[in-house]
């Protein structure tokens, strides 16, 4: 498996913490979870959903990645039914 750092964008920081996701729990959604959607063609760097069950709670991670300087950005994370639900709002 290849290793990549993880950074996080601040929405991704404001977000997970109002929606209490854990690093941990990223992480093992980037490690573990199964990609959904790919834009292999988005800039700066392609990106992909990645869903993962994580305990209990069904996770969406929105991950873009540079594969030159191998980091994964984390942009945005929420729960399964989350981003319905806020656009509700």
């Amino acid at each position: 498996m290849d290793v990549y750092r993880i950074m996080y964008t601040e929405h991704a920081r404001e977000r997970m913490g109002k929606r209490k996701i854990s690093r941990k729990e990223i992480s093992h959604a980037i490690a573990f979870g199964t990609p959904i959607e790919k834009d292999e063609n988005a800039t700066p760097y392609p990106c992909e959903v990645i869903f993962c069950q994580v305990g209990s709670r069904s996770l969406y991670v929105v991950v873009g990645t540079n594969h030159a300087d191998r980091i994964k950005i984390v942009v945005t994370a929420y729960e399964s039914g989350r981003r319905r639900k806020e656009r509700k709002l």
